[in-house]
């Protein structure tokens, strides 16, 4: 009946030749079987046996119930339809809400804590765990594993297990391809059936971690006692979309680590050098390609008699005698393209100004560093007024 989509009526079940083994000893006679059709697809089959009468059912007795087969398909699809539709809901909405939850935190550790939770609770396992896979030690590592009820059998965080002793495993990250492990599956390898015995699972369901077309890890998702456990394809496809997702953000918590410690890393380079500055005896400026003054030390706010903030992010030629301004700028320029190490005390007699307008001699030697942020030039500045004093006494 579902194959050819036609009705079929038996007058007697037990002398029929075709009738299926396991009804042999059944004790039921005449049978009517009447397919269930929505637009001409078969999507099941509605049988009618009678355990007294004999004999074939009336033409209007097969009509009635060909008719009422109809209405109960109709309303069969629809109902399932209504559940595929308010289970594709619920999926949409956990997916919401894990997001929702993990994105609250960028912080790795945080955030693959709440994944393996968010996990167990959409699927309903007894527990998850997340794994880095590490290509060049042919091996993946442990971030996490949470369980619902027991702590016993948990891997701690960076233990590490070699693919050439785990096949599945290996396979699982290199297909890109679900794979579910079963302790009762005769065909399963000998050491990932250890590894169950050992940690209490009964079932395990792998699904590598990509993004941007590369694996990055693997997602377990695993049973301790429900032995007969069955995923559903709509579990099967939440657990795949919430793998992609974990993916996702588990990359990013990578990422901001990774820029937080570039950061702090930097800013501990630069406390560094900003301590080095004000050990200096002289005065120290660092100026970009545009001329503006970016760091200057506390021996610069003694000499020129400026608060640092009113030296940062101005023109060096502030600090420049009017009358020589237009030259400097042009032999600043001139030494950011070409630069040279300038000793102090060589080259000319030089002179700066102070915020109240007075001129004093000085030496300057002169640098340059390639940054992130162009060339700049590093100027040290002394103030040789007491010297001049002295050579002109003599």
């Amino acid at each position: 009946v579902a194959q050819n989509g036609k009705p079929i009526n038996l007058e007697d079940y037990q002398t029929w030749p075709d009738r299926a083994r396991v009804y042999e000893n059944a004790l039921f006679h005449r049978v009517l079987g009447v397919p269930l059709k929505v637009k001409d697809k078969v999507i099941g089959v509605l049988n009618i046996s009678d355990y007294v009468r004999r004999g074939l059912f009336s033409e209007d007795q097969v009509r009635l119930v060909s008719l009422f087969a109809d209405q109960a398909a109709l309303a069969i699809d629809h109902a399932r339809l209504y559940e595929q539709e308010h289970a594709r809901r619920r999926e949409l909405a956990t997916l919401y809400d894990s997001a929702m939850t993990i994105s609250s935190n960028l912080s790795l550790e945080v955030v693959l804590k709440t994944v393996v939770e968010q996990m167990t609770k959409a699927i309903n396992t007894d527990g998850c765990a997340l794994s880095f896979w590490d290509q060049e030690r042919d091996s993946v590592v442990t971030m996490v594993d949470f369980r619902l009820a027991s702590l016993d059998g948990l891997d701690a965080p960076g233990k590490i297990y070699s693919l050439k002793d785990y096949p599945a495993t290996r396979r699982a990250l290199e297909t890109r391809e679900p794979l579910l492990l079963s302790r009762n599956d005769p065909q399963i390898d000998q050491a990932e059936l250890d590894l169950m015995n050992e940690q209490d699972m009964s079932m395990v369901l792998l699904l590598p971690l990509v993004v941007r077309d590369q694996v990055i890890g693997l997602m377990e998702l695993y049973e301790i006692e429900n032995k007969k456990r069955i995923f559903t394809a709509d579990e099967m496809r939440l657990a795949h979309s919430l793998s992609v997702q974990t993916a996702i953000f588990i990359e990013n918590a990578r990422l901001y680590q990774s820029v937080q410690l570039e950061l702090s890393e930097r800013k501990r380079a630069e406390q560094q050098m900003q301590a080095l500055l004000e050990a200096m005896p002289d005065g120290v400026l660092v100026v970009n390609a545009e001329g503006k003054i970016v760091v200057a030390n506390t021996q610069s706010e003694a000499l020129f008699g400026y608060r640092r903030e009113e030296l940062l992010r101005q023109p060096i030629e502030m600090l420049i005698p009017e009358r020589i301004r237009a030259i400097h700028s042009r032999h600043r320029d001139d030494y950011l393209a070409a630069p040279r190490m300038r000793t102090m005390g060589a080259g000319p007699e030089l002179y700066a100004r102070r915020q109240d307008g007075s001129e004093f001699p000085v030496n300057i030697s002169l640098n340059t560093m390639d940054t992130e942020q162009g060339r700049m030039a590093i100027s040290v500045i002394r103030d040789i007024t007491e010297r001049k004093r002295a050579d002109e006494a003599l």
